[in-house]
Parts: C-alpha cells; structure tokens; sequence
C-alpha cells in the first residue's frame, strides 16, 4: 500500500462493508493497468485441490507427499470434500476419505499427528474428529472437533465452528444442522484417555456482542497455547484479544499490549511472530512478541509489508508470508530472514476477481521441513490449486 491507500484503509476500518466495495471497485478500476508479475520456480501444481491454513503443516514426514483436500463445489450443507494426498513427484491426488464440514480457508482442519491423518466431520448434528492412516483406514474418532494438536501428539485444542461461522465468513463450518455452543469455550482433550478439559470461557454474549474462539496454535515445545477471543460487535467490526495458556502452570493471560492481532506464527518456545496493533507508535505492523515478559518490539525491515500469513521454518530460521490482493490484484510471496534482517519477494502472482470475501484464495504458505520448498494454495490460473514453489530459484 501507498500512503494515501494506507490512509483511506485506516479511515474505513469502521465500515468493512463501504471498504470492501470501495477495494473492490478500486481494484477492478486499476486492473486495466500494466502490471508486472514475478514468476517463481514451479515444482508442482495439483488441480482442484487446496490445503487451507498456514497454521498446520501438510507435509509428510518424507516430504513425498502434501495433505490436501479437493471439490469443485462450494461449502454447505452436505457438500461432500474429499481428504487426500498429493504426490509431490506428479501432482497426483489420492482419496483418503470424504467430509462435509469444512470451509474455504480452514478446510476442514486437515492435519497430520504423527502418522495419523485427523480432520473435521460430523456425525448427526454433532462436530467430531475422525482419525486415519495413510492408507484412508479409520483408527478412531473423538466427539469434538480438532483444532489444534501439540507437537508430541498428546493432547489437541478444541473449539466450536459453528459458532465461529456466525462471525467469520469461510473459516467456520455454516451448517445450520450443527449445535453450536451457547458460549465460546477452548477445550483441550488428551489423545489417550479422551478426557476432556475446559481451559477458557469467554464472556456471555450480548445482544450487540459475540465472542469465538479461533487461531489455536502450540508452541514448538508443547508448553504454550495461543489463540483469539474475537468480540463481533454491530456492522461486522471486531476486535482481536491475543491470549496465551500456559500449561505447566495451568494458567491463561491476555497480552494488553498486543492492542489487536490479525495473524501470527510461533519462532520459537517463547516467542511469536505477529501482525498486530500496539501500545508503539507503528500502527499495524510485524512485531516479535515476547512470551514471558509480554513486551512487544515493531520490525523496522518489515515496516512496508502489509498483513499477511506468516509461518516460521526451524531449518533456515525464516519466515514465509504472504500479502492479499493489491490494487491490480497482485499477491506477493514474501521470504523474510531473521539472522540477515532483510525480506525477498519471491512471487507476485495476478488472482482474478472472481476469489473475493469468503471465497478468496490466499496463498495460506506452508514451509518444507527442510525449507527448501513451499507449499501455497493459488488461483492465479483461473482455478484453485495446491502448489509447490521453490524458496530459493535454481
């Protein structure tokens, strides 16, 4: 953004419906313009099929195969998804399974858990979690949903979609036959014995005010558990509390100086990577969170990058992210080194106009465990599909 977009952005946060016609009309305006792509260096493209978020990862343990989900209808009601793999080698996707809960950016909460394969179904009314092999043959199944899984497999977070789909278009699961929870609850469920643990309640709802639960990642030790409280307030505004359970001590805080939060991703056992408001002068902006003594510090490198979808690889101590759609619908994939402090675009790819609102395609960028390769969902092409790019050209 440009300072006077930036500005206009600002001015119109109160009104998300004036904004996003204005952006809409703006973006068809200038799409007439020259534009300038950048290519990255394709290794795979599967047809049909997205992952969803940049929270998880998809990839096996081999690195020889992406989980992915594939349709080529629209969610709702009955609308049958089909769970799978893609074969890295050839872009070819294998059925492992079928769901009707899931949403265009979440999908169906598609995660592996060791050699398990978990995601989201329901069964009558009820939101459940269905458990798999490699080779689509049923292990098991809980009677919640699957959010989130800590890293040794031992426990998963839990909260209710259907009520997440009243507030946030296509992150929730929009089956009017689900029973929603009357009050917005993060559950934590041991994998072993199915124990079920209340670790935060949320507010009552008001006739002007409800609250969800969303954005469940672990820390890379098992330790922490950050998620959003979202209050969605009149006209669609809502705020964003940032909120970190301490399971050791069986504790949860929320962050005061992380003013507002859009999206974030854990670099380390007591660190997250944010873009988010603060008690600085910065504004919305990339900032380093500290865990354990809450203060928060802007990235001054990363001050031009507007929101975008971090994840942090380990192996090369980066950060991929993206940005969404510019004025001439360009999206950008961004690599961003924490030990140099300096971030290289790696891909600017034109999205048609048809994916907006919920039915949007962010690239959502997934690292290789290795961190030579990412995996992105893209519709530069015209259709949705699983992508592979290298990080670095060659």
């Amino acid at each position: 953004m440009n300072t006077l977009e930036r500005l206009v952005h600002r001015r119109l946060e109160q009104f998300p419906r004036i904004k996003t016609l204005i952006t809409r009309g703006y973006q068809r305006a200038l799409g007439v313009l020259p534009y300038t792509e950048v290519i990255p260096d394709f290794v795979m493209s599967a047809r049909g099929c997205f992952y969803g978020f940049h929270d998880k990862s998809p990839w096996s343990a081999d690195a020889q195969h992406l989980l992915a989900h594939r349709t080529m209808s629209p969610p709702g009601n009955n609308t049958a998804l089909q769970i799978g793999v893609v074969a890295i080698e050839d872009g070819q996707f294998r059925e492992l399974g079928k769901t009707s809960l899931w949403s265009t950016q979440q999908g169906s909460e598609l995660q592996w858990c060791g050699k398990q394969i978990w995601y989201n179904d329901k069964t009558g009314s009820r939101q459940t979690a269905r458990v798999i092999d490699r080779t689509g043959q049923a292990l098991g199944q809980y009677e919640l949903p699957v959010a989130a899984i800590d890293p040794a497999g031992s426990r998963f977070a839990s909260y209710c979609f259907a009520r997440l789909a009243r507030s946030m278009a296509g992150y929730g699961y929009a089956d009017p036959a689900l029973n929603a929870q009357r009050r917005a609850t993060l559950l934590v469920c041991d994998t072993s014995t199915g124990m079920i643990q209340t670790v935060f309640e949320a507010p009552q709802d008001t006739p002007t005010t409800l609250h969800v639960i969303s954005h469940t990642v672990f820390s890379p030790d098992g330790r922490y558990l950050s998620f959003y409280l979202r209050k969605t307030k009149a006209r669609n505004l809502f705020t964003t509390q940032f909120f970190v359970v301490d399971t050791k001590h069986n504790t949860v805080k929320p962050y005061p100086d992380v003013t507002d939060c859009s999206h974030y991703t854990w670099i380390g056992d007591n660190e997250v990577f944010a873009y988010c408001r603060a008690s600085d002068p910065f504004d919305w902006a990339y900032r380093i969170v500290e865990i354990d003594t809450q203060r928060c510090r802007p990235i001054a490198s990363l001050a031009h990058l507007t929101d975008g979808h971090p994840q942090y690889c380990h192996a090369t101590n980066t950060i991929v992210s993206d940005s969404y759609p510019d004025r001439q619908r360009l999206q950008s994939l961004y690599v961003f080194d924490l030990e140099r402090d300096c971030v290289d675009e790696i891909a600017r790819l034109r999205i048609p106009m048809q994916f907006i609102g919920a039915q949007r395609c962010d690239f959502h960028p997934r690292w290789s465990h290795d961190g030579r390769l990412i995996c992105i969902d893209t519709a530069h092409s015209g259709e949705r599909a699983l992508t592979v790019v290298r990080a670095k050209p060659g």
